[in-house]
């Protein structure tokens, strides 16, 4: 009777350790995947705090979520100091400051002097852009005080750059310096070199807002040996030299310049100054200085020496001038030198590639003459030692026989092999090319698919729209999509994957548009006089664009209401001289008061800058309706 009770008292317990055990370690288990996930959600809010904010706090909201099921201190604090910053980059600094606060008073329980020495920098951060300077600047030189009793001291570079934006905006210019100098500093010794670009960039502005262009000169000058040395920085240049002078008239950027620029001479600095002259013959140009635009193209020019491809772009600049000054003489001369040097350049590549062929071929050839002179001497070698064995024994010619059967045997099947092995390289060469095509098809394919995606969005997006102006951008926007779907279309399904048939695309184009306006035939008829051509993707897209805006134009100005009418579109050779397109309506015409040269709409500056891009002229003219006309140097045919 007492056996019973202790065999229970002993496997029963086993029997639940056994049951229970598994369930806790794949409760473990479970909840070291949750936080590995959390991590991970954690790192992709990082990456997209100040360009996807959005993006950032959705993911931020799932940590949260998790973290109401399983508090964890240390999570928590990362969370409101990430929610913190994604804040402050939307403009919401007071509730940037609020999670900021959070996060601290989570930090303070775990003694983490290094993370409390970043959240006060960052705290400084939100109360300058509340305009608190004299807390932030105070926060600043706590923050760093906190970094030096680390067992690594650290010194911070923003809470340097951020004492350099209180100086500046209380006009203390000579202290910002100072400060920005100590930013630099810091950047280089502890943190990467993006920053170090990022603060010399500053460097140049506030040499900007001081007005001293020798300064500016020299900051300029920093900045672009710095950038030169980082392929990374070397991308973002362009952007940042094109806000060098945000905020200043073409006249006071013409007055800068100029002022900038006997520095780069007397140190003969040429990249700089080929930066310089180039923005002051555009500024020239843009306003009306023809002459001073050209002087300063030619200076530049002049620097160019033996650089060819800066020496093209410079005589194209001088053609632009000339052309827009109204002296084709000298536009027509500046031309010539330009596709006469581009010629040269691209004889240049041509000349290398052909060396670079004659060079595979040589070497071809001597690889094959080294073959037959070792298959030679092999024979040679094989002939001799027969010789041999015939002198020294003549009672074994069967056996020599038998060797020779063997080797021409060895011969026949090694050029069998060689001829298997070169008809399978041509079939794989083969298969390739078609894989090739079949890729360009579903490249095609797919960015078609990819932009009748995005129509399909913007349709759905207008059905959920009341404001009539902004459906008609949305059904606008939609219209252009569809004319470069249509493109794509017809890459894939014509088979030609480089160009499109010219004719074809322009009369399904306005099948689209009129579907797309809701058009009946009997009110707005169409025709076309289009040439049964092959036009190359690079030019077809522009134009097709443009050809978009037009007809949707007539549609919705010169036929309103129930107004019936006609369109016309024309492309035909200009007598050697180009391609001459024409859009014609017999509609309501432009208003008096409207000029299409000056319009701002949307429509007309695509219209504009696509022109532009194919190096065509647009005019119109009224005349019971309105004429469209575009001339084009080339049509890029196939």
């Amino acid at each position: 009777m007492l056996q019973k009770p202790l065999y229970l008292t002993i496997c029963l317990p086993l029997v639940f350790l056994l049951c229970f055990l598994p369930w806790t370690s794949q409760a473990q288990i479970t909840q070291a995947e949750d936080k590995a996930e959390v991590a991970k959600w954690l790192s992709y809010a990082e990456r997209n705090i100040s360009y996807q904010d959005d993006s950032a706090l959705y993911y931020l909201n799932r940590v949260q979520s998790y973290l109401v099921q399983h508090p964890d201190s240390v999570l928590m604090h990362q969370l409101d100091y990430k929610k913190s910053r994604t804040y402050l980059s939307q403009g919401q600094a007071t509730e940037a400051l609020q999670a900021l606060y959070a996060a601290v008073d989570l930090l303070k329980t775990l003694r983490d002097t290094a993370t409390l020495a970043l959240y006060t920098k960052q705290e400084a951060k939100n109360l300058f852009y509340l305009q608190d300077y004299t807390r932030a600047f105070q926060l600043t030189l706590r923050s760093d005080s906190l970094y030096l009793q680390l067992d690594t001291p650290f010194y911070n570079w923003e809470n340097a750059k951020i004492r350099a934006d209180i100086y500046r905006v209380h006009q203390q210019y000579d202290e910002a310096e100072t400060e920005l100098n100590e930013a630099q500093r810091r950047a280089s010794l502890f943190d990467n070199r993006m920053n170090v670009g990022f603060i010399l960039w500053h460097k140049v502005q506030l040499a900007t807002i001081t007005n001293n262009p020798e300064q500016q000169a020299k900051a300029i000058e920093e900045y672009l040996e710095f950038v030169g040395t980082d392929e990374i920085l070397e991308r973002v240049k362009p952007f940042h030299m094109g806000y060098l002078f945000d905020g200043d008239s073409p006249y006071q950027t013409i007055q800068r310049i100029e002022r900038i620029l006997p520095y780069y001479e007397r140190k003969q600095n040429y990249p700089a100054m080929l930066i310089m002259l180039e923005n002051l013959a555009d500024l020239y140009q843009e306003t009306h200085q023809y002459a001073h635009a050209a002087k300063s193209a030619k200076k530049a020019l002049d620097l160019t020496a033996s650089f060819y491809q800066t020496k093209s772009d410079f005589l194209g600049q001088l053609y632009e001038i000339y052309k827009a000054a109204g002296q084709p003489t000298q536009a027509l001369y500046y031309l010539e030198q330009w596709k006469k040097l581009d010629d040269s350049i691209l004889q240049v590549q041509n000349r290398s590639q052909i060396q670079e062929l004659q060079v595979r071929y040589q070497t071809a050839q001597k690889e094959q003459e080294i073959y037959q002179l070792v298959t030679q001497n092999q024979i040679k070698d094989l002939t001799i030692a027969k010789a041999k064995r015939n002198d020294w024994i003549l009672g074994i010619g069967l056996v020599s026989a038998v060797l020779l059967i063997t080797l021409l045997y060895g011969i026949n099947r090694y050029r069998r092999q060689t001829a298997t092995t070169l008809a399978a390289t041509n079939a794989e060469l083969a298969n390739s090319l078609q894989e090739r095509e079949l890729l360009l098809k579903e490249i095609h394919h797919r960015v078609k698919n990819n932009l009748q995606v995005i129509s399909s969005l913007l349709y759905l997006q207008s059905q959920h729209t009341s404001d009539s102006l902004a459906i008609q951008a949305l059904n606008e926007g939609r219209n252009r999509v569809q004319s470069m779907g249509l493109i794509h279309q017809n890459l894939y399904q014509d088979g030609h994957l480089t160009g499109v048939n010219i004719k074809t695309y322009i009369e399904k184009l306005i099948s689209s548009l009129m579907d797309s306006y809701q058009i009946k035939p009997k009110r707005i008829s169409w025709s076309t006089d289009l040439p049964d051509k092959t036009v190359k993707i690079d030019t077809m897209i522009p134009l097709a664009l443009i050809i978009n805006e037009l007809i949707s134009n007539a549609i919705k100005h010169g036929f309103p209401g129930e107004r019936s009418g006609r369109i016309d579109i024309r492309l035909v050779e200009n007598h050697h001289q180009g391609w001459r397109l024409e859009v014609q309506d017999n509609g309501a015409g432009i208003p008096a008061h409207f000029d299409p040269a000056t319009s701002e709409g949307l429509g007309l500056e695509l219209v504009k800058m696509f022109s532009k891009r194919l190096g065509a002229r647009l005019t119109y003219h009224q005349n019971e309706g309105t004429l469209f006309t575009l001339l084009l140097p080339n049509l890029d045919l196939l």
